[in-house]
């Protein structure tokens, strides 16, 4: 009722582009049962910052530029003034600690799981935003939610402030649950996921689907040119490899197009169906570095040709899910140290060692 507010203008993706923080004087502090981490309150009058890339602006002058590994903060908008921050973070991507350029400790955060941190022994919490899983702690008026782009997470109640977009595939949870209700085993990243493809039959073949950015799903497969030139386009894929010029709105998208279909030949030349019928898919979450080093590994792989025994589909699927730290060990279900590398291997592979990891859908 006294004007105070909190805004947001977002990207398509959920990403924050400005945000507006606006108060009355004498604006009181608005808890949401989190204030461990504490903050500012009272009047603020009005602040907006505009983030224009890796750019943070305030006044028409850049104050801060963000790195993966840091920042560098400009006190005034003064470009000569720049000091520069190294984040410490833990396994979740958590910031635990800034140090300075000489190495001093600047800020140390404790949390627990849910992502409340610990009043003490935490310093000065308040010198940058970021906090648990890397997310932008907001803390006006004593707020304290994690901005996670699309919702906001109130870390106290371990809950999101909208539904779940991916609800209706755990009806048993309730959509508003953080990491389903478990936080110690289970972690919300970006919502990026990876989906492995399957073909049935004896030989079948195996393909990828990784998100971008923007949220749509790449399709990346290794097909088996030199099967498909010799037998003129009765076998095998395609006559070059498919590396994510194709997207989809969703694994279920790509499943019910008509891009996923065998057809014809010159209908695989010019890229219109895949040359395959894929029937299932696995999917689990990533994070975006995960995506990236995915999306790396399968071409780096794809470009040394195709060879059914030594860089078929399976294998180029598997290196790029080893890079992204799945350990996909396929000699973990033989008896013997020479694994076949096939789709069919990989399939039982992951719904054996990761079956509750992810989720199968069929066509």
């Amino acid at each position: 009722s006294d004007g105070s507010a909190i805004a947001w203008v977002r990207s398509q993706d959920g990403t924050a582009l400005r945000t507006v923080r606006m108060s009355s004087p004498g604006a009181p502090a608005l808890p949401r049962l989190c204030g461990a981490v504490g903050g500012a309150s009272g009047a603020l009058g009005s602040d907006s910052v505009d983030r224009i890339g890796s750019f943070e602006v305030r006044s028409g002058a850049v104050s801060r530029v963000l790195m993966d590994q840091g920042y560098v903060e400009y006190p005034g908008g003064n470009p000569a003034t720049g000091s520069l921050f190294r984040y410490v973070r833990d396994h979740k991507g958590s910031v635990r600690a800034v140090t300075d350029a000489a190495g001093s400790v600047q800020q140390v955060i404790h949390y627990y799981p849910s992502g409340v941190s610990w009043s003490s022994p935490s310093l000065n919490p308040g010198l940058q935003p970021l906090a648990h899983c890397g997310r932008e702690m907001e803390r006006t008026h004593s707020v304290n939610d994690l901005d996670y782009d699309a919702r906001l997470h109130y870390a106290a109640l371990m809950c999101w402030d909208a539904p779940d977009p991916l609800a209706p595939d755990y009806p048993h949870f309730s959509p508003y649950a953080f990491c389903l209700g478990d936080p110690v085993n289970n972690l919300d990243v970006d919502g990026d996921s990876v989906a492995v493809l399957f073909v049935s039959g004896l030989i079948g073949h195996t393909a990828l689907l990784i998100q971008d950015e923007g949220g749509k799903w790449a399709y990346y497969s290794k097909n088996g040119t030199k099967t498909y030139k010799s037998t003129k386009g009765l076998a095998g894929g395609k006559s070059y490899d498919d590396v994510g010029r194709r997207k989809f709105d969703s694994p279920e998208a790509f499943l019910h197009s008509f891009y996923n279909q065998e057809g014809d030949s010159d209908s695989k030349e010019e890229d219109k169906i895949s040359g395959y019928l894929f029937e299932e898919a696995f999917i689990f979450p990533t994070q975006q570095e995960q995506d990236q080093k995915m999306r790396n590994a399968f071409l780096s792989r794809a470009k040394k040709g195709y060879n059914i025994a030594q860089n078929n589909c399976a294998q180029c699927v598997i290196f790029a899910l080893n890079s992204a730290g799945f350990e996909i060990r396929l000699k973990d279900i033989y008896a013997s140290n020479r694994p076949i590398y096939s789709p069919l291997m990989l399939k039982y592979y992951l719904y054996i060692y990761y079956g509750s990891y992810g989720k199968r859908i069929k066509r």
